[in-house]
């Protein structure tokens, strides 16, 4: 009983967590105008797909939604890490058209270090890993609560019985 108790609160919270990250990106991505080009886009409709996913899964966690749930997911991880790219290549290609003649490790540093933050497009993909995190929280907590229910079942039953009128 306790461990549904505490699986359960552990599911509330790491949904809880990703839809926050999901949240505040958004709300950080909005605050550095990440809206100039049609592609810079992309991270706010992650955003969006995992807050309804989260929402979804939430309030019907059945088999099917929960896998569908996992596989956008992982569809939001794999845009984080496009994301990444795309932070790497421009600040490449910022480094390479200020300093055409540099050699690699100097573009490689300045591409590292550049204007662009180059994990920043990560915390998608740490919140879809939170996410996927829950829903095998939600599976162990259908699990103890099946173990619980059967072990509920089998118990001995007592039977009241006075002194025997035999």
């Amino acid at each position: 009983m306790i461990e549904s108790i505490r699986l359960r609160q552990l599911r509330t919270f790491l949904f809880a967590l990703a839809a926050s990250l999901f949240a505040g990106t958004v709300l950080e991505l909005l605050a550095v105008e990440h809206y100039q080009d049609t592609i810079q886009l992309i991270p706010f409709g992650l955003c969006a797909l995992g807050l309804l996913a989260i929402g979804t899964v939430w309030i019907k966690p059945g088999q099917s939604v929960v896998l569908a749930f996992r596989v956008l997911m992982v569809i939001t991880a794999a845009g984080s890490l496009f994301g990444v790219y795309k932070h790497l290549e421009g600040n490449y290609e910022f480094a390479h058209e200020l300093h055409p003649k540099a050699g690699f490790s100097n573009l490689l540093e300045a591409t590292l270090k550049g204007g662009a933050p180059m994990m920043a497009p990560g915390i998608l993909a740490i919140g879809a890993i939170i996410a996927v995190a829950a829903t095998f929280a939600s599976v162990a907590v259908e699990s103890c609560s099946a173990v619980e229910a059967e072990a509920q079942s089998i118990r001995p039953q007592r039977w009241l019985s006075g002194p025997s009128s035999r």
